[in-house]
């Protein structure tokens, strides 16, 4: 299968997800070598990364002032957090008896980071910049965050299969262990 032909799929699969359509994740096939090649994204929305890390630097160096340092450690954050939570779901998804749609799920799941990317971005320059208030940027924040936890909770729920509440917990696990990698970053730079 072409990278073209995948992304075509992928694209359409977003659309019917971003319905909130459970007939949008049968356009992620089955099977490791798609599920590898999703995470072709994560080298896609890498600049989008860099745009904000780069827009905070400012900010940062007042608390670390070794630039580089702080940027290598980001820059690992980014790679660790991209990793972390397939890794925590190869075990539970045997424990939730859903091991053979984890693959698709976890297609899904990447291909949607340029949604979260394309949401997140923006906002987070914006604050990086300091071209809104703090209130305004934390609320906008808080509502694009929710809304893009509910599209996971929705992936979770129809891609892998599992219960409501078991979703709500794989949504919050995944929440917390961004913020925990990403702040172990801030804490060694």
């Amino acid at each position: 299968m072409s990278l073209s032909f995948e992304a075509k799929e992928a694209i359409h699969g977003i659309r019917g997800i971003l319905r909130f359509d459970a007939n949008g994740l049968r356009y992620f096939p089955y099977g490791f070598s798609p599920c590898l090649r999703s995470f072709q994204v994560a080298l896609w929305v890498a600049p989008l990364q860099a745009l904000v890390v780069w827009l905070d630097l400012p900010n940062q160096l007042a608390e670390h002032p070794d630039a580089n340092h702080y940027l290598i450690l980001q820059a690992l954050a980014y790679l660790v957090s991209w990793l972390a939570y397939p890794l925590l779901l190869l075990p539970l998804s045997r424990h939730f008896h859903c091991r053979e749609r984890l693959g698709p799920y976890l297609s899904a799941f990447n291909w949607f980071q340029l949604v979260e990317f394309a949401v997140m971005t923006p906002i987070l320059a914006l604050g990086a910049i300091s071209w809104l208030p703090v209130e305004v940027d934390f609320v906008l924040w808080l509502f694009a965050t929710a809304v893009l936890l509910a599209y996971e909770w929705f992936m979770l729920r129809k891609g892998l299969g599992v219960e409501g509440i078991t979703a709500s917990s794989l949504v919050l696990m995944n929440f917390l262990l961004n913020l925990l990698i990403y702040r172990a970053a801030d804490v060694l730079s």
